[in-house]
C-alpha cells in the first residue's frame, strides 16, 4: 500500500485505479477513490471506457486466491480466480497498455511448481492482452 500511495502522489489519485485489495487499513481503503475489493472483472467492466490512455499495469500476484498461486509473500484468504483475473485482463484488450508488470511471486514461500506455472500462464495472457 505504501508503494501505492506514492504511485498516487505522483500520478494523481483520479489516475491511480486497483482491483482485488483485501487487506490494508481503515485509513488505506477510505482514502483510496477508484479502489475495488471484490468482483474484479464487474468492477473493470464498469470503468474500463473512462480509464485514461497510456496505461502502465501491475498484476500483485496475491491478488489471486492463494489456492491458485500459493507462492506469495503474503498470502491472504480469499482473492480472484484465475480466469476472473484473465477475463478482466480482456477488458483491457483494446487499450494502449505501454507497458506492465507481475509481482509479489515467491518461490521460496511454498512449492513453486504449481504457482511457476500459473504466474507464467498469466504473464503470456498478459503479453497476447498487449499485442
Amino acid at each position: 500500500a505504501t508503494a501505492m500511495r506514492r504511485v498516487c502522489d505522483i500520478i494523481g489519485q483520479d489516475s491511480l485505479y486497483q482491483f482485488g485489495i483485501r487487506s490494508g487499513t481503515q485509513g488505506e481503503f477510505s482514502s483510496g477513490k477508484n479502489l475495488y475489493r471484490f468482483r474484479v472483472a464487474e468492477h473493470l467492466l464498469s470503468v474500463v471506457e473512462s480509464i485514461a490512455e497510456p496505461i502502465y499495469l501491475t498484476i500483485d500476484v496475491d491478488v489471486l486466491n492463494p489456492c491458485a498461486v500459493p507462492a506469495v509473500s503474503t498470502p491472504e484468504p480469499g482473492g480472484v480466480a484465475y480466469n476472473e483475473l484473465v477475463g478482466a485482463l480482456l477488458t483491457l484488450k483494446k487499450k494502449k497498455i505501454i507497458g506492465a508488470d507481475i509481482v509479489e511471486y515467491n518461490p521460496l514461500a511454498a512449492s513453486p511448481w504449481a504457482s511457476g506455472s500459473t504466474v507464467a500462464e498469466l504473464l503470456r495472457e498478459l503479453l497476447l492482452v498487449m499485442t
